[in-house]
Parts: C-alpha cells; sequence; structure tokens
C-alpha cells in the first residue's frame, strides 16, 4: 500500500508489517523526487502515478524500482506546464490527465512524454475557466469534469476540444 505524507512517501508492508520510507538520494536520478505527495494513481497497467507539491509528476517503475520524473521546463514547450500537481486522471482510454495548480490541465501522449497543454485563454470562452486546477473526473459518457480554484467547474468534452463552465457554485475551491 502507498501511502502520501507530509514528509514523503511511504510503502506499507504487510509481510513485515511496517513501513518504507521514500526519500530523494541526490546520487541516484531515478529515486523519489522527495516533495509530499499530493495524489495518487494506479493505472490499468500498475504503473504508479504521484503527484507532488513542487516537483511534478513521478511515474514508478515497478520493473527497475526507479522513479520517472516528469518536470516542467521553461525552454520545453512539450514538458508539464507545472510542477504543483493536484489531480491525476486515467480516461476510459489510458491517457493520464493532470491537474496542475497554476499550469491549467495537461494529458500526457504516453509515447513521447510530451504534454499537451489546457490552459484559460482570455478571449476564448470554451476554454478552460481556470489555470489553477484541482481536481479530475471521468463520467459515463466520457466527459472530463474538471474543479478550479474558484473558476467553477469546467465540463471538457474530448470529442471536440471544448469547456464548458459551470460558475453558480459559490466561489470557494471545488476539491
Amino acid at each position: 500500500m502507498w501511502i502520501g505524507t507530509g514528509s514523503g512517501l511511504d510503502i506499507f508492508q504487510p509481510e513485515i508489517d511496517g513501513f518504507i520510507h521514500l526519500v530523494n538520494d541526490p546520487n541516484n536520478p531515478s529515486s523519489f523526487a522527495g516533495s509530499p505527495p499530493t495524489t495518487i494513481l494506479e493505472d490499468r497497467h500498475g504503473a504508479l502515478w504521484i503527484g507532488t507539491t513542487d516537483f511534478g509528476l513521478e511515474k514508478f517503475d515497478r520493473t527497475t524500482g526507479g522513479f520517472i520524473h516528469f518536470r516542467h521546463d521553461a525552454y520545453n514547450p512539450d514538458s508539464i506546464n507545472n510542477d504543483s500537481i493536484r489531480s491525476i486522471l486515467e480516461d476510459r482510454n489510458g491517457a493520464i490527465w493532470v491537474a496542475t495548480y497554476g499550469g491549467g490541465l495537461d494529458r500526457l501522449i504516453p509515447e513521447n512524454g510530451h504534454f499537451i497543454h489546457h490552459q484559460r485563454q482570455a478571449n476564448d470562452p470554451q476554454s478552460l475557466s481556470s489555470d489553477v486546477t484541482t481536481t479530475l473526473f471521468q463520467d459515463r459518457s466520457g466527459v472530463i469534469w474538471v474543479g478550479t480554484n474558484g473558476q467553477g467547474l469546467n465540463r471538457y468534452n474530448p470529442r471536440n476540444s471544448v469547456f464548458n463552465h459551470y460558475r453558480h457554485l459559490p466561489d470557494n475551491p471545488i476539491l
């Protein structure tokens, strides 16, 4: 069992009735980033995805026992848009979506490790309502719902890439 705590990432191992605490090893580039996790997702292939407060997205490779890091790189427009991750979703097609706290909504292209960005565009009412995204959910029809921090709920239709906004909620974060 994987557990995110304020001090990092722990693995509970029932066979020893104890925990292993993962820490960053500066001499090992595939060690855990060390930042407190905000969300953990196990995808349909058994890979673990860990969103962190300020070190981006981590993917645990069960074969090697190491982590693959996805970090924001200001010089690479294909990198994740922000290193503060709030929610991760695997959609019904197996795509990984990431809600970032300041960079909008990102979708990972697994073949090349690049991200497609969805951000608020001031002059486009069909874009995301806020770049501060907090939570993700996919409903039975395939629509992805995106919560924001004070700018309402967004309904994203992947078939036409259009966001609809629902601001009838009080201006509180959607968790």
